[in-house]
């Protein structure tokens, strides 16, 4: 048996879907006004907050807290989303043990790692070329594996255009941008004094790096990583004491001292000398370098700027010579590939 429904009633079921959003807009707006117990326009409801003085059973089991009635509702009152930590919070809670269990997973995942890698390497040394020839085909076999088993890994298994693909360049394009910023902060002598420091400390790498292999230095960095930052913040205030006192009293028998400039010029000289005798070739551009940084740490900013004038031909000379190399190698590239050439 069909429905009747009466022309009347359709007319305004149809007013009431063109108005839907309408209507939903002021019913949000007329409980906003309800929670909050306040009238901002005439438009707002007149009817008076329910609020108990004292929390107490409603219809249907429901409690309402006690509100006072002239407490607004403001976005304040709304959670805030919780906050993502960044890489460097993760890991600094990783290396100092916050969560143990967390810590201990890494620490026992790293050493897995760094024995499986120390135990391949000694039982068949490989070159670069092996190695990444292997994990080449170890790719193949896993592919043709899946493509036997799955009907559509042909799709699946597509690296391009993927999700974890873009990810990654993600990933590679801040770790870029990172280390772009590190380079201008510790390797384009900005600071004469930072600079120096960075070249001692590169040194030092260069000359361990002389006796151990890479994966001796992976493994003592791992090592140290899980050491050294627990030890500092179990000792952080007697440490803190031993370096300021130790600094302080190097200081002072260096100021002592009272050394001026041509006489720490002449140690300077001495040094390097001695280091030029007895070193190798890398050594002595290393001590070449190290000691010009030393130099320019005393420096005074008239000096350097007269350095810089009487430097100025010479660099624009240079500057001249390789823009004149720079268009005959692009000229005969062009030349070579049959392109227009700047001569033409």
């Amino acid at each position: 048996m069909d429905t009747y429904t009466p022309p009347d009633t359709l007319l305004v079921k149809d007013d009431l879907i063109k108005h839907r959003s309408a209507i939903n807009e002021l019913k949000q707006a007329y409980d906003l006004t309800a929670i909050g117990g306040r009238m901002d326009s005439p438009l707002d409801s007149p009817m008076e907050t329910p609020v108990a003085t004292v929390a107490g059973p409603r219809a249907g089991g429901v409690r309402f807290a006690p509100v006072p009635e002239d407490t607004p509702f403001t976005a304040a009152d709304t959670p805030a989303p919780a906050r993502q930590r960044s890489s460097q919070e993760l890991l600094q809670e990783v290396l100092l043990f916050s969560n143990p269990a967390v810590s201990g997973l890494v620490l026992l995942a790293g050493t897995a790692l760094i024995a499986g890698v120390h135990f391949l390497l000694s039982a068949s040394p490989l070159t670069f070329l092996s190695a990444l020839s292997y994990l080449l085909l170890a790719d193949v076999a896993l592919n043709f594996l899946c493509s036997l088993v799955l009907r559509k890994w042909s799709e699946q298994g597509q690296w391009s255009g993927s999700t974890a693909v873009r990810a990654l360049v993600e990933r590679l394009a801040s770790a870029v941008d990172l280390t772009c910023q590190a380079h201008d902060q510790f390797l384009s002598a900005r600071d004469p004094v930072v600079t120096l420091r960075v070249a001692c400390g590169l040194w030092l790498l260069a000359v361990v790096g002389s006796y151990l292999s890479l994966w001796n230095v992976v493994t003592l960095a791992f090592i140290l990583a899980f050491t050294i930052p627990v030890g500092y913040q179990t000792y952080k205030a007697p440490i803190n004491i031993l370096v300021q006192n130790v600094t302080r009293i190097v200081k002072s028998r260096w100021d002592a001292l009272g050394l001026s400039r041509k006489q720490k010029a002449a140690g300077l000289s001495v040094l390097l000398i001695m280091l030029w005798v007895r070193s190798s070739w890398s050594t002595r551009l290393v001590a070449l370098l190290v000691g010009a940084l030393a130099v320019r740490c005393h420096l005074k900013p008239a000096e350097v700027d007269a350095i810089r004038t009487h430097a100025e031909p010479y660099t624009q000379s240079v500057k001249k010579s390789a823009r004149r190399l720079s268009i005959a190698a692009t000229d005969f590239a062009h030349r070579t590939l049959g392109a227009k050439t700047h001569f033409r």
